[in-house]
């Protein structure tokens, strides 16, 4: 399971750098906001995506705490 989410991450991130570089090359008028939307998602989605593995190790962390018999 945490491969197959580590390949989509990755996967996801290529595709944003790739699109970007597709935005930056057109001159269609709706292209620059397009390009900027799609940097944003570069810097943001893998932030949320440590973010969300962060938060799944703490939850983890904390149930396995709240089992132990004391």
């Amino acid at each position: 399971m945490k491969r197959k989410a580590a390949l989509f991450a990755v996967l996801l991130i290529v595709l944003l750098y790739l699109s970007a570089i597709v935005f930056a090359l057109m001159k269609n008028p709706a292209a620059e906001g397009l390009l900027l939307t799609s940097l944003f998602l570069t810097v943001v989605v893998p932030a949320l995506l440590y973010g969300y593995v962060m938060f799944i190790r703490l939850n983890r962390r904390n149930r396995e705490n709240d089992e132990k018999p004391e």
